[in-house]
């Protein structure tokens, strides 16, 4: 079998010191299988050697690996940045057969743990599992695997917060990346936007690797940069062919002297034009990323955001790519689209409406939260529960950044328990609700942008966390459009012809974030009342449905129509009768139920009758709000929440007994 412990026969270890070939036949032969070994990697005058193991069905089950792994065996006394050349040279060449996340290293260095932990910076480095060769030396049957252990199951591998600049962790959105690709290479303009932390400069980087394997040249512009946004638009143009190209060089062409306003943009075109030659004429891709930063009334830097330097520079891009189709294409990123979807700027004409293909990043599917969650979980010695990659995906909307954060969560929260470990349903509901509690400023984050641009969507998006349906569907009936970047950054969906949240936890942190405001208008006030009756009459409803038809069975439907219009009813389904599509069954209605069937709620509710029908009348009588009603008293609006609380206690505990 290919996982049989052992040296395959076509190995050939010539070229490996006594010393090495013991290390390998003695102790990694008799753990696994020894499948390919190469013995002249040279880097700079430095000599390194490599084999590939085939892992055994325990070691599968353990690290979850899938691929070969890479041993590298290092001579020297003193570790630097050669062995990390050494290293790249073999994840290229194997590329393909080995795991791209972890590999071994076996050094002279007699401190090898410490002087690889010097040498290593980048957070994305591959799990590097480091011997010396002096420790081989000593006959222990357990040391590789628990070496493997240490270094596997201590390392949070969910835990990234900047972007992903290689393909190692990167997973899904293969689609997006292809699209992008493919519009390049068919000269298109492209636009990617989405909320902070969904993933878009990794989408970057994850392209600008497919350009590099094809060898098409591209420059990368951080709009952010203040060296970029402080220069005015001429100057940004040079600026450009000052970054550092795809193939890691300056591509300075033309001294900045030349590119004044007058002749930028003839200067912007002959560098471009000598950039696509050295490159066998390839077309160049150039990308803008935090677009917003350069955007009219958005950017933090006065001639970009009131002056006319957006409208001078990107007429000047357009210009070239329109006189020279095949010299390349643009791609602009960003949080905020507004920068191509007005139509005029300064009473100018906007050079990017209508000409860029733009999509918002979308959320992971289940099949892609999967394979992220599995792949890194099993490595770090946590199995998940299906049910789990199912919870992740619903209550985080697909969002990677807040899926890989409540791994971690869990992966701390379970750090010290004995590895492999799996992950239930239960120690997921567990841990979210401490996760939840200290997620706020991930939220913060990751809204700030319709806070700060589309302050009115998010308004809506707070009725919608209020559960205040009517007013939700008010205005998306009179503005259809009024709801298109909430739907394009999926944080809502449509769904059984309503909209509800794509993230669920979002609602909960929006809930408990407007809740802990004060209620400073009568508008304030409105929404409040509204979204907590709406609450309380949806789950009312079902509590009533569900009790009757507990206490009643077939005759549950008899016993709620002697409170309706029979003739209405009849035609109507027991479930029917509670659905408010089809039947009009009213708040008052709902308590008169409660009331004449008290013997079958009361072991279902802590209070007296005569409190939850009161509290229930309370909340009935005030429902009224609206703009054109009589303002409220403090003192009833006291009252009222006092009822809200009371009855939403009753509900939410009935809700969670049953589950």
């Amino acid at each position: 079998m290919a996982n049989d412990k052992g040296i395959k026969p076509s190995v050939n270890l010539y070229g490996f010191t006594d010393e090495e070939h013991n290390i390998i036949t003695s102790a990694w032969a008799n753990e696994l299988s020894i499948t390919y070994t190469k013995s002249d990697i040279d880097v700079k005058g430095s000599k390194y050697k490599c084999f590939l193991i085939n892992p055994t069905e325990h070691y599968r089950d353990m690290f979850n690996f899938n691929k070969e792994i890479a041993v590298v065996f290092s001579p020297y006394k003193q570790t630097d940045s050669r062995l990390l050349e050494a290293i790249a040279i073999i994840n290229k060449s194997h590329s393909n057969r080995i795991d791209k996340i972890c590999l071994v290293v076996i050094t002279k260095d007699m401190n090898p743990e410490e002087s690889i932990k010097d040498i290593v910076d980048d957070v994305e480095t591959q799990i590097i599992v480091p011997f010396s060769y002096q420790e081989f030396q000593f006959h222990d049957d357990f040391r590789i695997r628990n070496r493997f252990i240490k270094y596997l199951y201590s390392r949070d591998l969910f835990a990234f917060e900047s972007p992903l600049k290689t393909e190692r962790f990167f997973f899904g959105r293969k689609e997006i990346v292809a699209t992008l690709f493919n519009r390049f290479k068919s000269k298109e303009h492209s636009g990617l936007f989405g909320l902070r932390k969904t993933g878009k400069t990794s989408i970057i980087y994850s392209l600008r690797r497919h350009l590099e394997n094809d060898s098409y040249p591209y420059i990368h512009i951080d709009c952010q940069d203040p060296g970029f946004h402080q220069r005015r638009w001429n100057e940004a143009l040079s600026y450009i062919f000052r970054k550092q190209g795809s193939e890691g060089k300056y591509e300075t062409i033309y001294d900045d002297s030349l590119f004044s306003e007058k002749d930028a943009s003839f200067y912007f075109e002959k560098s471009l034009v000598e950039i696509s030659k050295k490159h066998q004429n390839k077309p160049v891709l150039l990308i803008f990323d935090e677009i917003e930063h350069m955007s009219n009334g958005l950017s933090p830097s006065y001639h970009w955001n009131e002056g006319n330097d957006f409208v001078l520079f990107w007429q000047s891009i357009r210009a070239t790519l329109q006189s020279n189709h095949n010299l390349g294409s643009f791609l602009i990123a960003g949080t905020n689209p507004t920068c191509i979807e007005s139509t005029k700027v300064n009473n100018i004409d906007n050079p990017l409406y209508n000409i860029v293909h733009h999509e918002y990043v979308a959320s992971f599917q289940h099949n892609e939260t999967r394979d992220m969650v599995r792949t890194l979980g099993r490595r770090m010695g946590l199995k998940f529960e299906e049910s789990v990659f199912h919870l992740l995906n619903d209550d985080y909307g697909g969002h990677p950044f807040l899926i890989r954060h409540m791994c971690s969560h869990l992966f701390s929260s379970f750090k010290n328990d004995t590895k492999p470990l799996t992950i239930t349903k239960d120690h997921y509901k567990d841990s979210k609700e401490t996760f939840l509690n200290n997620s706020n400023k991930y939220f913060q984050l990751i809204l700030e942008v319709l806070k700060t641009s589309y302050d009115f969507e998010y308004e809506l998006l707070v009725l919608l966390a209020e559960d205040d349906i009517e007013t939700f569907n008010d205005f998306c009936n009179q503005q259809p459009d009024i709801i298109g970047h909430l739907l394009g950054y999926n944080v809502i969906k449509r769904g059984n012809n309503k909209y509800v949240f794509n993230i669920e936890s979002m609602k909960e942190y929006l809930l408990k974030d407007t809740q802990s405001q004060p209620l400073k208008s009568d508008m304030d006030i409105k929404h409040y009342i509204l979204g907590e009756r709406t609450y309380i009459e949806e789950n009312l409803r079902q509590f009533v449905k569900s009790i009757i038809y507990t206490a009643y069975g077939s005759e549950s439907k008899n016993i709620i129509s002697k409170h309706m219009d029979k003739k209405s009813t009849s035609s109507l389904s027991y479930r029917e009768l509670f659905d408010p599509n089809k039947n009009k069954i009213y708040f008052n209605i709902l308590i008169k139920i409660i009331c004449s069937e008290w013997d079958k709620f009361k072991n279902h509710i802590s209070l007296e009758k005569s409190d939850f029908t009161f509290h229930l009348g309370n909340i009935n009588k005030l429902r009224k709000v609206d703009a054109h009603a009589s303002k409220i008293s403090k003192t009833d609006l006291e009252q009222l929440k006092l009822s809200f609380k009371k009855v939403k206690e009753e509900l939410d505990n009935y809700n969670s007994s049953i589950k």
